[in-house]
């Protein structure tokens, strides 16, 4: 992981990327002039820069090309022959044939060594012949010869075929190598992708993707960061090697404004590569990785998203080419997309575990109705959402001025329920309040806003959200923690979430809080008009049975007076009528036949008197019916239907149904007198032709119906005469129910219910 000067260098166009510096160089390095050129090799890289996991390189080397080149030193006479190849990111290729020179085994592709051999072997002559193909050199190739001669026009051209041919089977030799390379690792990472796309445990995952890609690809130092927006920062996560462990648990973070290689990847979402660390000024080395020789550093991205950077590094110079930078381009590409939905699948699965907390935890806090209990509640609850050493509930209380009703967790909860203040007086009240925002506080010390409320000493970073109810704020909750820059954005709106079903309760509890006070109230009200209600029924009660005793009364003393009268009619008024009669009688007969003209007004005087004796009795008898007395109620009735239907010229019918029970005097005569008043109307004011009385005796209810075929009245619109006030005060006195229906043109029905239970004892009471 190391640093650079912010200047990118643009793959897309080519430009002086290391990787694309070194292959550009190639044509320099293996120029070659007409004739004899020295030529210059790619630096070998030595022995010691190796870190045990990979093996030595010998750059000597079997090839399909050997057969070639021993035929091309057979055609040329020449003892030996070489072919040196530039073969990144490997050590240099050295195909031989014949007796080569030790010093030609021991070219490490400094071109120091190429221009020390061919001067020192002079005598010898080595010729040198630039394997080139459309301009691009491949390698070159050694001739050794016994001697120096001078070569022919003829030799320099078979020698320039010769090359010529070797070049193009040597181009297509490694046309092949890298088609097979680039399939092996295109498969590796196949199966990468098809490793990590399952996994949906961010912390697996990106455990994986560095193990899969430091035992698949083969390099050094595998490192994967991620970007911390809330910290400005790119921090590492893992690390694969043999210090990757080691480097974890140091740590690393770079911001994102900074310097190094791997911050101007990430800000700016273009690619690094440096093949060789030692010549790039902007490389800084990390003190547990001092061997670095070359370092890729790709982004990771998500559309134009950047989430972090796939940084790799190998303790060989000159390691990355083309083809590295395609295949790790496609690595970074299933990285980026395996952590996004890792990300999305750990957000959704948060999100989810959130939601059926939350609901839980409104169905906790909504359990119960009493304030005191759903405050508690509600700090007990918010322990399994956010994490905290402290929670407070502060409510406003009357006008702006705002008590804390509840404290869990503070160093004296007691004394943190003291705490009341003024909204405007507090920094951060108006805008939890007033303009209901959630509000982080990094550092209580060192935020000007903050003031220190009793029992909060122990507050370091704190968090703060309005409890809102119909848009309007009743209140805040607060989580503290003892360390700085705990709370971040995602605490603040866990905390909200919550906050929102702690207000729904509060609020449910504020209104039961209030019912229960009118409820009680109410219940307050009602027991005394209930007592005064009972005092009043009892009053009313009273004066009924008293009205009742009265009414009885009366009706008893309206019938002792219609039995006097009765007596006294029938002892003096009938008697003196009779005696008249009697008188006339006599009278007639003493006169005999000598005046007729008397007889005839004497007569008529006795039928007048006959007359009126009728009517005095039938009077008498309805004052006071003899039938009733000698006989009981259901003889009196059939007496007086038969005399009535003779009378007043009505069809009466009387029906009796049930078996019979003795009813008292009083019971007897007022039904009687119901009866027969009903009857009096009927036949009066209704012009009833027909009539039914009924008295059905029922095992506890006697009751006693009168139904006619009169005109009918209307019952709403016509009060009460005299015959049914009459009828009514009967019934009142009597304890029963009378029900008179009725309608124009229907006739009237007269129902009265008499409990039996009164109708045999009445007479007692």
């Amino acid at each position: 992981m190391a640093g650079h000067d912010g200047t990118a260098n643009d793959s897309a166009h080519g430009a002086s990327l290391p990787y694309l510096r070194l292959g550009t160089a190639l044509p320099t390095i293996f120029a070659a002039a007409e004739g004899s050129t020295v030529i210059s090799l790619l630096p070998r890289v030595p022995d010691t820069q190796t870190n045990g996991r990979h093996s030595h390189h010998d750059h000597r080397t079997d090839s399909s090309l050997t057969p070639h080149l021993a035929e091309i030193v057979h055609c040329t006479a020449a003892v030996w022959g070489a072919i040196l190849v530039a073969r990144p990111p490997e050590a240099p290729l050295l195909i031989s044939s014949g007796p080569v020179p030790a010093m030609v085994e021991r070219l490490s592709g400094d071109p120091a060594q190429l221009t020390a051999l061919v001067d020192s072997h002079l005598g010898e002559t080595i010729r040198q012949i630039p394997l080139t193909v459309n301009g691009s050199s491949l390698g070159v190739l050694l001739l050794g010869f016994e001697r120096s001669e001078r070569l022919d026009a003829r030799q320099q051209a078979l020698q320039l075929l010769l090359a010529d041919g070797l070049a193009q089977r040597l181009q297509s030799e490694q046309q092949q190598r890298r088609i097979a390379r680039l399939t092996s690792q295109l498969a590796i990472i196949n199966q990468l992708g098809q490793q990590i796309n399952w996994i949906r445990d961010r912390q697996q995952l990106v455990e994986q993707i560095t193990s899969l890609i430091y035992q698949t690809l083969d390099y050094d130092h595998i490192h994967l960061l991620l970007i911390n927006e809330e910290h400005k920062s790119i921090d590492l996560i893992h690390a694969s090697g043999p210090l990757g462990e080691q480097l974890l648990r140091e740590g690393f973070s770079e911001r994102l404004d900074g310097n190094g290689i791997v911050s101007w990847v990430a800000s700016s979402g273009r690619i690094w590569i440096a093949n060789d660390i030692s010549t790039d000024p902007h490389y800084r080395p990390h003190r547990m990785l001092p061997n670095i020789g070359a370092e890729i550093a790709l982004p990771l991205k998500v559309d134009k998203r950047i989430i972090g950077v796939l940084d790799i590094q190998n303790d060989r110079q000159r390691i990355f080419d083309s083809d590295d930078l395609f295949l790790l381009q496609i690595v970074a590409d299933q990285v980026a997309s395996a952590l996004e939905h890792a990300r999305l699948f750990e957000t959704e699965h948060h999100e989810r575990e959130l939601a059926t907390t939350l609901s839980d935890v409104s169905r906790i806090i909504c359990s119960s109705l009493e304030l005191d209990q759903v405050l508690d509640l509600i700090l007990q609850q918010i322990d399994r959402v956010v994490p905290h050493i402290g929670t407070r509930i502060t409510l406003l209380t009357e006008g702006t001025q705002m008590r804390v009703v509840a404290a869990k967790g503070c160093a004296d909860n007691e004394e943190a329920k003291l705490a009341t203040f003024e909204i405007t007086q507090a920094p951060l009240a108006p805008l939890i309040m007033y303009e209901r925002e959630t509000v982080v506080v990094r550092d209580a010390i060192s935020d000007p806003r903050w003031i220190w409320l009793p029992g909060a000493k122990q507050v370091r970073s704190w968090c703060g959200t309005p409890l809102i109810i119909k848009d309007r704020p009743i209140g805040f909750l607060c989580v503290d923690w003892g360390e700085p820059d705990f709370y971040t954005e995602a605490h603040a709106r866990i905390v909200r979430a919550f906050a929102d079903q702690a207000a729904v309760a509060i609020e449910n509890a504020q209104l039961y809080t209030t019912i229960k006070s009118f409820s009680e109230q109410l219940e307050h009200k009602v027991g005394q008009r209930t007592i005064e209600l009972r005092h009043a029924h009892n009053e009313i009660a009273t004066k009924a049975e008293q009205l009742r005793a009265l009414v009885c009364r009366v009706v008893q003393i309206q019938e002792s007076e219609r039995q006097r009268i009765a007596h006294d009619l029938h002892d003096s008024v009938t008697q003196a009528i009779l005696g008249a009669i009697y008188e006339l009688q006599a009278l007639r007969r003493r006169i005999g036949g000598q005046r007729t003209e008397l007889i005839h007004p004497i007569d008529e005087c006795r039928q007048l008197l006959e007359h009126t004796l009728v009517e005095m009795k039938t009077i008498i008898y309805a004052l006071r019916p003899r039938a009733l007395d000698e006989l009981g109620l259901l003889a009196a009735l059939e007496n007086f239907v038969a005399a009535s239907s003779l009378h007043y010229g009505l069809e009466i019918t009387f029906q009796v149904s049930g078996s019979a029970y003795p009813l008292t005097d009083d019971v007897e005569l007022a039904i009687y007198r119901i009866v027969q008043e009903a009857t009096q109307n009927s036949f009066r004011h209704a012009a009833a032709r027909s009539m039914t009385i009924g008295v059905e005796f029922r095992p506890r209810q006697l009751r006693v119906t009168v139904v006619d075929d009169g005109h009918g009245f209307d019952p709403t619109q016509v009060g009460d005469g005299l015959g049914i006030l009459g009828i009514r005060e009967r019934a009142q006195a009597l304890g029963g129910q009378l029900m008179i229906t009725s309608q124009i043109g229907q006739g009237t029905r007269i129902t009265l219910d008499l409990q039996r239970s009164i109708a045999e004892r009445l007479g007692e009471l």
